[in-house]
């Protein structure tokens, strides 16, 4: 299918991400450079042309699937490792607000929403990697792909972010920073961001 029709199936087509936890899909397409393969549901059902199983989509990304740098020129590390209690091993970091968010990877926008405590959530990824990236104000759409070091956004504090006191920063000057998480799913789990982060 064209990229066009795809593009115009946006409103009726979402990216499933597949659970890095379960058995894990990517592995078997590491040979095929630099396509990346995304389940695909359509109005809530899968299946494809004879109606079972799920439709597959390849995209091809250009650029190494292994590339992989800081989301910032210059940053500063606001806190370590978290997030285990809700399946990231993330670390936050800050450039300051309105600091240029670049794609830490080559890769397409899988996933781009507000969630229920109203962070705004970015998932970029590739066949080597999924990089989760939140609370900044994002200028890229789904199903743009994107290549390492393009802007893509700036840094915000949109969300569940609080101060250095431990209270919400919700309409207030404090908090901006980038949320990081990283799985790299030729080995099925999260990684820690600052073993790939280049810069």
């Amino acid at each position: 299918m064209a990229l066009a029709a795809m593009l115009l199936l946006v409103t009726l087509v979402s990216f499933a991400l597949i659970d890095r936890f379960e058995s894990n899909p990517f592995t078997s397409l590491l040979g095929k450079q630099n396509r990346v393969y995304l389940p695909v549901i359509v109005k809530g059902r899968t299946g494809g042309a004879s109606g079972g199983g799920q439709a597959a989509l390849y995209i091809t990304i250009p650029g190494e699937p292994e590339a992989f740098s800081s989301p910032y020129t210059h940053y500063t590390l606001t806190q370590g490792l978290h997030g285990y209690s809700y399946g990231h091993a993330a670390i936050d970091i800050s450039a300051g607000n309105g600091a240029a968010i670049l794609s830490p990877i080559n890769g397409i926008v899988s996933s781009l929403y507000v969630d229920d405590l109203a962070n705004t959530v970015l998932i970029i990824e590739n066949e080597v990697y999924q990089v989760l990236m939140m609370h900044g104000n994002y200028s890229v759409n789904v199903g743009d792909i994107l290549t390492l070091g393009q802007p893509i956004g700036t840094e915000s504090n949109n969300g569940w972010t609080k101060d250095a006191f431990g209270q919400l920063c919700y309409g207030r000057d404090c908090g901006y920073h980038t949320h990081l998480n990283v799985c790299d799913k030729r080995l099925g789990s999260n990684i820690n961001p600052l073993d790939v982060i280049k810069n």
